[in-house]
């Protein structure tokens, strides 16, 4: 599971780095790794600060002189020529990917990444492009927020008129932070309860890529993807939901942006997700070219299926979290536990 294999990276991270990363590469017989990120910044982002660790600009750049010391950078076509067996890596290469399509990846890392000459994919969730809408996680970050700067008496209330069965001990941000997509509904309330207004944020904030910061992207060589249409946890919803959420946001983003591949990143995990989905799209009538998951360095039954590793693990930096994917899976090997299983 994600949370005990974040718990074991962090807790063994450093002893890993002080195994030879050409040894660790070696044994693993390992040679391609793909980092995700959502962002970067020195800025505070308030619609992501209670959800997850950012790494600043001085950290991401550390991050990548460390991947490219080790790795080679190759792009989304170069990818899918070595999945497809046309291309083999001459050395042991990376491909930089980014989901949500937020404003900092046009603002701040684009140049960083130009600089470097790294290519990086970022995968698009079709209803946020031009801040039309908000991730549901992003609008409870605002509310948890807003609540931080107000009287403990209208916290009590908030909990006692959305959350009047929870248990006492449970905070209200531990609360909030359990919301779902399909509480969207109750989120709004709590919004409107505290005077949020999310439209007025999206236009005040501008949080996510507009379609033509995302058009001149692509002429600076940027691949873009699909993330589903709205952030879902696919896994929960039927599967004709998930395959909906799939198509439309893939093919949305590659007619819109005239993408000449087809390749799609699963929201939160792609755990749970069934054979029958896969099967859809990797049958006798493919629709993708690439799939991506998050669960760290595993393979799947599905070849174009690949998997990434999250790099916002705490403020974890890459060698350390790099080391400790390579040692995981050298631990994981003998029992079997590195190869995903579909049912």
């Amino acid at each position: 599971m994600p949370g005990y294999r974040n718990d074991f990276i962090q807790k063994i991270g450093s002893f890993a780095t002080t195994i030879n990363l050409d040894n660790l590469l070696r044994w693993s017989d390992q040679r391609l790794v793909l980092p995700v990120y959502h962002l970067a910044t020195d800025d505070n982002v308030p619609h992501i600060q209670h959800l997850y660790p950012v790494k600043n600009i001085d950290q991401f750049q550390i991050d990548l002189e460390f991947l490219l010391k080790y790795f080679e950078p190759i792009d989304l076509a170069s990818l899918i020529q070595h999945v497809e067996g046309s291309k083999q890596l001459s050395k042991p290469s990376f491909h930089l990917t980014f989901d949500d399509g937020l404003q900092e990846f046009a603002s701040t890392i684009s140049p960083i990444l130009k600089q470097k000459g790294i290519p990086a994919t970022n995968f698009l969730n079709t209803a946020f492009i031009d801040n039309r809408d908000l991730f549901f996680r992003y609008k409870v970050s605002l509310i948890i927020d807003q609540l931080s700067l107000s009287e403990t008496p209208l916290q009590k209330q908030i909990k006692k008129d959305f959350f009047e069965s929870s248990s006492k001990e449970v905070s209200l941000s531990d609360l909030l932070l359990r919301l779902e997509y399909t509480d969207l509904v109750l989120i709004d309330q709590i919004a409107e309860e505290l005077k949020i207004d999310f439209t007025d944020y999206l236009k005040g904030h501008q949080p996510y890529l507009t379609s033509m910061q995302i058009s001149h992207l692509i002429e600076e060589g940027f691949t873009f993807g699909g993330h589903s249409i709205d952030h879902p946890l696919l896994g929960k919803l039927p599967l004709d939901e998930q395959i909906r959420q799939t198509i439309e946001s893939v093919e949305s983003v590659s007619h819109q942006f005239n993408l000449p591949w087809k390749t799609f990143a699963f929201p939160f995990t792609d755990y749970g997700i069934s054979m029958h989905y896969f099967d859809h799209f990797y049958g006798d009538d493919r629709h993708l070219d690439l799939s991506f998951g998050s669960a760290g360095l595993k393979q799947d039954i599905y070849a174009r299926h690949l998997q990434r590793i999250p790099m916002e693990m705490g403020y974890l930096p890459a060698d350390k979290i790099i080391h400790g994917e390579l040692l995981y899976f050298l631990m994981k090997r003998p029992f079997g536990k590195n190869y995903i299983v579909r049912k």
